[in-house]
C-alpha cells in the first residue's frame, strides 16, 4: 500500500478521518478565515487556527511531516498539531492542524526577515529572474518566508507560522548535511 492509503486506514480505525474537513470544522463554529497555496485556514476565535493542508507539493508524507518537525523546533510558539486527515472536495489527501492564533503587529520587511533568518543561522539566498528567495543551513532548507508567513507580534516576537521547510540533503546543492 502507498503511504496515503496506510494513513488513511489508520485514521479511520483512530477516529480522525474526516470525509469534509473543511464541513467538519465548520460544525465545530469555526470561521473560514482565508487560503493560500497550501490550505484553507478556520479561526476558533482569536485562540486557534485550523488549517486544512494538501500535501501533493511534497514528493511523499515523510516531507510533509519534516515541514511539521522544523516548524515545530524552529518555532515552537506556534507549532502545528496534527489534528486528523481526510480528503477534500477535489479528493486529495489532506492533514488537518492547530496552531495558535496570532495578530500580526508589524509586517516585517524582506530585510527584517533576512536579518532575523540570518541570527537564527541561515544564509540567504535569491534566484532570479522571479526573486524566489531561500534560506539555508546545513541542515534546513526554509522557503516561502514572506511577511504573510512570518509575522512581529505585539509583544515584539517574531513568529514562523506558515513557512515552507525541508532538510537540507547533500543532493540539494546547498551544502547539505542532513541524511535520513
Amino acid at each position: 500500500m502507498d503511504q496515503e492509503s496506510d494513513l488513511e486506514n489508520w485514521a479511520r480505525k483512530n477516529g480522525c478521518w474526516h470525509i469534509h474537513p473543511q464541513e467538519y470544522y465548520k460544525s465545530l463554529g469555526y470561521q473560514f478565515y482565508g487560503f493560500g497555496g497550501e490550505a484553507q485556514v478556520y479561526a476558533e476565535g482569536d485562540v486557534f487556527v485550523h488549517k486544512v493542508c494538501r500535501t501533493g507539493q511534497y514528493d511523499n508524507l515523510v516531507r510533509f511531516f519534516d515541514r511539521i518537525v522544523i516548524q515545530n523546533t524552529l518555532c515552537p510558539q506556534a507549532s502545528l498539531e496534527v489534528e486528523g486527515f481526510g480528503r477534500d472536495l477535489q479528493n486529495d489527501f489532506v492533514v488537518l492542524m492547530k496552531q495558535r492564533f496570532f495578530r500580526q503587529a508589524h509586517k516585517m520587511s524582506e530585510d527584517e526577515i533576512s536579518l532575523y533568518m540570518r541570527c537564527l543561522g541561515f544564509w540567504k539566498l535569491v534566484e532570479e529572474p522571479y526573486h524566489t528567495v531561500r534560506f539555508y543551513s546545513d541542515t534546513v532548507i526554509a522557503e516561502d518566508l514572506h511577511p504573510g508567513n512570518i509575522w512581529m507580534t505585539g509583544d515584539n516576537n517574531v513568529v514562523i507560522i506558515d513557512g515552507s521547510f525541508k532538510f537540507n540533503t547533500p543532493g540539494l546543492g546547498l551544502g547539505g548535511k542532513f541524511v535520513y
